[in-house]
């Protein structure tokens, strides 16, 4: 799990930039912590415990990202789905 200080650290020029407050952050970590995303497990073809694949996204893909720190880009996958 990250720590309130590494959540701040890794959300550093988020905004055109320019970092965001640093107690805003803070608080949104709270909230992350206090109402954690928990994936619900299911058993494959194999009997295996897994974590829940998201299927039929509404979209899904790659992602450029700039860091706010060294200023390089990065592509990430996301997956955007309704509820």
């Amino acid at each position: 799990k990250m720590t309130k200080e590494q959540f701040v650290r890794n959300n550093r020029g988020l905004d055109d930039g320019h970092d965001l407050p640093q107690e805003f952050l803070e608080i949104i970590h709270d909230r992350i912590v206090a109402n954690e995303i928990k994936m619900q497990p299911y058993k494959n073809d194999a009997g295996d415990k897994s974590i829940l694949a998201y299927t039929n996204p509404h979209k899904a893909g790659w992602l450029k990202k700039e860091s706010g720190r060294f200023k390089n880009w990065k592509e990430v996958w996301f997956i955007l789905k309704d509820s």
